[in-house]
Parts: C-alpha cells; structure tokens; sequence
C-alpha cells in the first residue's frame, strides 16, 4: 500500500537557516516524538536510530536507517527512511518495513519567509502491506504534524535543543 503526504509550511527564517537546522541530526532530532537515540554510520549521510513511537497510551519500539540520498543546498534534498517495528536494528534485512522516501524543497518567500514543500511517500512491505489504511495514515499523519511543529518553533526560535 503507498500513501502520499504533501506538507507545506512556512517558516519565518532565511532559506539557509532552515537549511542548516534541517540538515543538522542533531537539531532535527529533538523534533522526532519517541526518538530514543541516533548513531552515526556516515557523517552526514547515513543514520540508525532507535524509536518508541507513540500509539495512543503505548508505544511501538522500532529500528530506522536514514539516508540522504541527495542534497543540494540551500533548496532541495531528499531522505530514505526504512522503519521496522521490533527490530534490533537490522532494518534493512527486515522482511517487513515501512520504506519512506522524503523530498524537500526550500524556497524563498515574502518577508523573510522560508516555504518548506515536503512530499512523503510511504510503503508498506511484507506483512505490513496488510496493515490498514485507518491505522496508519492517521498515526503518519499526527507524527508529521508534530514534527513540523517543533521544526517550524525551533527554527523561529532559533533552538537547536
């Protein structure tokens, strides 16, 4: 099953600020509900991470790999991110995933404004791929509005922490 998230938002911040705050892991990931920690394979290009996510009053221990697959600064980029629910960190040989593939485009606005488009295509794979769409286009949808939340007060308030 693929859904399709098209996010916009606009940021009160020069394009290369949010530039930096998005491409900065450790910034971006205060802003990631139930990230437990994050370690570095590749500076700047590849991530593990360990995540409870939030599921109404439990939560659902996961392992993700990230990587930027291309960045072109200040204006576009794009991230993979492979999420298996349980895993001890083994993502990609998982036989059941969550494959997300994120495109980011900044742009400059009026008055000071950065308009952030982001387009999130999600997958469903193995046994996943039966998983309702009720279930989790709702959880994907309030992971993503929280986290652009945060991005959106951080970077306004300029707090990398």
């Amino acid at each position: 099953m693929a859904m399709r998230f098209d996010i916009t938002i606009n940021i009160q911040a020069a394009r290369e600020e949010v530039w930096q705050f998005l491409t900065n892991t450790q910034a971006m990931s205060g802003c990631v509900a139930g990230l437990e920690s994050v370690t570095v394979v590749e500076p700047a290009r590849r991530f593990l991470a360990r995540l409870a996510v939030p599921v109404g009053q439990a939560s659902l221990a996961c392992a993700a790999e990230l990587e930027w697959l291309h960045q072109l600064a200040p204006s576009e980029a794009a991230l993979q991110v492979r999420v298996a629910v349980g895993q001890g960190g083994a993502t990609v040989a998982a036989a059941h995933q969550l494959l997300a593939y994120n495109a980011v485009r900044l742009v400059n606005g009026c008055a000071g404004f950065t308009r952030v488009q982001w387009q999130l295509d999600v997958d469903l794979v193995g046994g996943y791929a039966g998983m309702p769409p009720q279930f989790i286009h709702p959880l994907i949808q309030k992971q993503s509005q929280a986290f652009f939340t945060c991005l959106k007060y951080r970077i306004e308030n300029h707090s990398a922490a």
